[in-house]
Order: structure tokens, then C-alpha cells, then sequence
């Protein structure tokens, strides 16, 4: 089923020409400090500046986005109560058979606002200096070397299925609970290899503790820009980036959406979102709602590829 479609260039309604009239909330499925809350904050502070209304940031943890999607998608649809989205919600679209909610027709995309590339690193203990020299130290030991993830079905794991694939070999797939739990045991020498955001990743590379393979994406990375693409190593097809962006609930008017996707593209595109995005380690985009509709459609296909390949299921 195609993504709800949106017609953004129509002139606003008489309803919409003083949008917003009232606080906003911008609801986020991660926690306080992390990179997508970060995004979101930046966000709401330019918005409020822009409108010289309230944008509060409402973090509502748990079920893998679904807590959050839920009441962004049951909520009256009139922009003031809006999703961050990253693909957390295009993995749950295939992972989750009993959604309380549709991502490709309960929501509107409003635009997407920045990438974060994903980074396989590997513990010092390995030896391995490229990701040739990694791909020969797996397939010398099928089956026996480890990769970390922060869970089942997560894009850490996906990610490492993904290489697993592209790569031809056999890899073992260990779920932690976070993040944190899998890095502290990569670096330690218990689990040899995973993938996460580069910039997560990076004070550990720098400080010699991890040791970076390659970038999953399609330029090399201005945290760590001596690390070559998995495409200059030879793997073009590895691609796996976090990335945030906007929605709203489906019914949404069209002269609000257009009017939210100008000042969010307006937002994203200022000096100030995008100097402290890159520090972050996240590219800066201004995507329209059209162009984020078709990267949220392709991304639903393609990890719906990656876990029916794999086999990913979840409790």
C-alpha cells in the first residue's frame, strides 16, 4: 500500500493561516541525551523561535517506538502533537506483525532532517586492520567469531545480517539489552565485532579501544574520515544509517503540513541545527515530505528483505 500522499504546494486554509496558536509537542521514542533526542531538541527550539509558541519534547520510551507511534497516531490531527521517526519505525513495519498503528498510512511525513552512518568495529584483540582482513579471519572460522547488537531485530543486529550477507560469512549474532552493555564487551575481547553509529563509536576508535573497519554509507564520515565506505572496500550493497525526521498523524490538513514542512526545512537548513548536527557526527538534510515519503517506503522494503532473509523474529 502506498505511503499516504501529499499535495504541499496548495495555498493554506483560513483554519491553518495562524498555525500553530498553542504549544506543540514533539514526541520522541528515545530517551533524554540520546543523538534523536538531541535532533528533536535543536528542532523545537528553532521551531519555537520561528513561532513564538512552546515546542515541547515528550519522551515516551518502550516497545520498540510502539508506546510513542501509538499516541502520535491516535492523536487529533491537527499538528499539534507530532512523531520523531527513525528506522526504528521501518524495521517495526516487518517485524512486528500487530502494530497498533500502520507506519506507511497512519502517518504524514513532514521532511527528514538528518543521517547518522553506522560504523563496524571490531575489538583490538582482532586481527584485522581492514575489512578484507576481517571478512578472511571469519570465513577461517565459520560460525565462531560474535557480533553485538543492542537486541533482537534492532538495526544493530540488522546491520550485522546485512554484512553477513554481502560478505559470505558466518557470523553469531549476540543480543544485549543497550548499547553501552555490547561495547564494553567488544572492547574487552569477549565479543569480536558490531555495528553502531559512528557517532557513538568514534571516542572509542579514537582513544584506541575499538578499532574501525569501515563506514556503512556512502561517504566517509567527518568523525573518523580516515575510515574507508564499505564501497571503497569493495562492498557497495552495505548500506545502514540512522536517520530523524518528522510526521504527523494521517489526517492531518494539508495547509498545516505544508506549513510545518517550510519551517522544519527552514529549521534544519539554519547554521546553528546544522554546525551542531555535524559535531554529532549526523549529515544535515532538508528533505522534503515528498522525497522523506519515498525513502521511508524503500526502507520498509528492504529490512523487510533483510529480516525475512534472516529469519529475525521476535517475541
Amino acid at each position: 500500500m502506498a505511503l499516504l500522499p501529499l499535495v504541499l504546494c496548495i495555498a493554506p486554509s483560513a483554519s491553518a493561516q495562524d498555525y500553530p496558536r498553542r504549544p506543540v509537542r514533539l514526541v520522541v521514542t528515545s530517551a533524554a541525551g540520546s543523538g534523536i533526542d538531541i535532533a528533536a531538541r535543536l528542532l523545537g527550539q528553532h521551531l519555537a523561535e520561528t513561532w513564538g509558541q512552546a515546542v515541547v519534547v515528550d519522551n515516551r520510551v518502550g516497545a520498540s517506538g510502539q508506546i510513542g507511534g501509538a499516541m502520535v497516531a491516535r492523536a487529533n490531527p491537527d499538528g499539534y502533537t507530532l512523531l520523531v521517526v527513525s528506522p526504528v519505525f521501518v524495521i517495526g513495519e516487518a517485524l512486528y506483525p500487530k502494530l497498533p498503528y500502520s507506519f506507511r498510512t497512519d502517518f504524514a511525513p513532514v521532511a527528514r532532517i538528518g543521517k547518522t552512518p553506522y560504523l563496524m568495529a571490531v575489538s583490538p584483540s582482532v586481527p584485522a586492520k581492514s575489512t578484507a582482513d576481517f571478512v578472511s579471519y571469519a570465513k577461517s572460522r565459520p560460525g565462531q567469531i560474535h557480533y553485538a547488537s543492542n537486541g533482537t531485530g534492532t538495526i544493530m543486529h540488522l546491520a550485522g545480517e546485512i554484512f553477513k550477507t554481502a560478505a559470505g560469512v558466518d557470523l553469531a549474532h549476540v543480543a544485549y539489552k543497550a548499547s553501552t552493555q555490547a561495547m564494553t564487551d567488544v572492547i574487552a575481547g569477549r565479543i569480536e565485532m558490531m555495528f553502531n553509529s559512528v557517532t557513538l563509536l568514534a571516542p572509542g576508535v579514537r582513544a584506541g579501544k575499538l578499532h574501525a573497519l569501515a563506514i556503512a554509507s556512502a561517504k566517509r564520515s567527518a568523525l573518523l574520515p580516515e575510515v574507508r565506505t564499505f564501497a571503497e572496500s569493495g562492498y557497495s550493497t552495505i548500506r545502514v544509517e540512522s536517520w530523524y525526521g518528522l510526521v504527523a498523524p494521517a489526517k492531518t490538513p494539508q495547509a498545516v503540513l505544508a506549513t510545518l514542512q517550510r519551517d522544519v526545512l527552514a529549521a534544519a537548513g539554519s547554521q546553528a541545527v546544522r554546525d551542531r548536527l555535524i559535531a554529532m557526527g549526523t549529515e544535515p538534510l532538508s528533505e522534503s515530505a515528498e522525497q522523506f515519503a519515498a525513502v521511508i517506503s524503500d526502507e520498509i522494503d528492504r529490512y523487510a528483505r533483510v529480516i525475512k532473509s534472516a529469519g529475525v523474529t521476535v517475541d
